[in-house]
């Protein structure tokens, strides 16, 4: 039995991580994989663009790139894409889409 004053972390079977900077998507994903169930869980690494726009190719294969390197790496994790008026818009319909 745990000591009373030792907290239990709890951990999630999904972390929804917003990424748009290839350089710094790696650490983000690695940081939201810390967060989830070593068993069950899963990363998805959400990538928004507003609406009207076009999904910046460069970046996007670049962050694909990423998610290889994740894979690799032994997370698992998901590349997923949401058109959205604003960034904050596409992360919390995101959130809520995925649970």
């Amino acid at each position: 039995m745990a000591p009373q004053n030792e907290i239990t972390p709890i951990r999630a079977r999904r972390v929804l991580v917003p990424v748009a900077n290839p350089a710094t998507a790696i650490g983000l994903i690695r940081m939201a994989w810390k967060l989830a169930d070593a068993e069950h869980g899963r990363v998805m690494a959400l990538y928004v663009t507003l609406s009207g726009r076009e999904i910046d190719e460069s970046i996007f294969d670049d962050l694909q790139t990423v998610i290889s390197e994740a894979t690799d790496a032994e997370i698992p994790v998901e590349l997923i894409t949401r058109k959205a008026p604003s960034i904050a818009r596409g992360i919390l319909d995101a959130a809520r889409e995925h649970g």
